[in-house]
């Protein structure tokens, strides 16, 4: 279900009853239960009372802000990583960036049909990335930027399908952390992440209408289940 939410299947503001859940992923009332209820707890999902459970969606200006504060992050974990990070985390960013760049992030040649193992490839690159600066609330912090923004880039792609991958520009940012180059590897991170930010808020007006009419913020009632 997580996979689901997080590549654009389950879209933002959809409805997830037990049963319909329960009926797609071919399980019993229980699990899907408990996974909408671990899922509300990561923020995912979104709990409202009388009404059930919905995936979590943002409008513009939430949006905006996201992204603004993933930026922002991104730069100062990268130069936290580049400044702390040792010769053992090198090898664990380029170990985790040659295992993504194997990895094809759509499963069709024709289509955006996203492939699960990209969205694991590509989180482990950044938790390799992020885990040079020492601190697990700051990388823990990061992977929860990347899964709750991916997932509105994921969908975008879907109804705008790009062939170009991501993976050169990331190479350039690993050449630079390589080099301990981190002005560098700041710039090309913070280009990376304002174009990812470009590209989702200027076509989420374009692919509206495929969400449905209901919106459900992430903060209301999310401790409920």
């Amino acid at each position: 279900m997580r996979a689901a939410i997080l590549s654009g299947e389950l879209i933002p503001g959809q409805k997830l009853g037990i049963d319909a859940m329960r009926k797609r992923f071919d399980a019993g009332a229980t699990p899907p239960r408990e996974a909408l209820n671990r899922l509300t707890a990561e923020g995912l999902v979104v709990f409202h009372d009388l009404r059930g459970f919905y995936v979590v969606d943002l409008d513009e200006e939430e949006l905006v802000e996201l992204f603004r504060t993933r930026t922002k992050f991104f730069a100062f974990v990268i130069a936290e990583a580049i400044a702390h990070g040792d010769s053992t985390w090198e090898e664990k960013v380029l170990v985790a960036f040659h295992r993504l760049t194997k990895t094809p992030w759509s499963m069709s040649r024709d289509h955006f049909d996203l492939n699960p193992d990209f969205i694991n490839r590509l989180h482990e690159f950044y938790r390799a990335v992020f885990s040079g600066c020492g601190s697990r609330w700051l990388v823990d912090f990061g992977l929860r930027l990347l899964q709750e923004s991916d997932r509105f880039f994921w969908l975008v792609m879907k109804s705008k399908f790009e062939s170009n991958e991501p993976q050169p520009m990331l190479r350039s940012i690993v050449e630079a952390i390589v080099a301990r180059d981190a002005e560098t590897a700041v710039r090309l991170a913070t280009t990376l992440q304002e174009h990812v930010a470009a590209t989702i808020i200027g076509a989420r007006k374009a692919i509206a209408g495929e969400k449905p009419a209901h919106r459900s913020k992430p903060a209301a009632n999310r401790d409920q289940s």
